[in-house]
């Protein structure tokens, strides 16, 4: 499950990122066990009416919010 969150997060930085523009990947072990991981991008980011749908459980399919689709990651 972490790998699949993982490509979906790095697939959806270059698909959305300007062309040769720069993606960040910074992990870092911690102290306490367990891994840190960021993703920085320059791409435009999650329109706010979609954000309080990412984290939802995955289903196959699709879930519309105001004519805009839901990604699930």
């Amino acid at each position: 499950m972490f790998q699949r969150v993982l490509d979906n997060l790095l697939s959806n930085s270059i698909k959305f990122s300007p062309q040769e523009s720069q993606i960040i990947v910074i992990a870092e072990h911690l102290p306490e066990g367990g891994t840190k991981i960021k993703i920085a991008d320059y791409g435009q980011g999650v329109p706010d009416n979609l954000k309080q749908c990412i984290f939802e459980k995955y289903e196959i399919g699709t879930t519309i919010i105001r004519g805009n689709l839901c990604l699930n990651l």
